[in-house]
């Protein structure tokens, strides 16, 4: 699944993620340019379908238009 998600932090703050060792091997930050390179610095981007990789491209858009 994947979901979008709007986080607020204390100004300046940062937001700690925590992900579950028995559910996740691995997760980045990936800024749009990235996810659409599919490419996260030394890391490739293994999407789990091209559904997944479309998903996480339309919620950049939607963030977009928030702001």
């Amino acid at each position: 699944y994947t979901y979008l998600v709007e986080v607020e932090t204390e100004a300046g703050g940062r937001a700690d993620v925590v992900v579950d060792p028995e559910e996740h091997e691995a997760f980045v930050w990936a800024t749009e340019d990235e996810a659409r390179a599919g490419r996260c610095g030394d890391v490739v981007l293994d999407w789990t379908s091209e559904n997944q990789r479309l998903d996480v491209l339309k919620a950049f858009e939607i963030a977009k238009k928030r702001r």
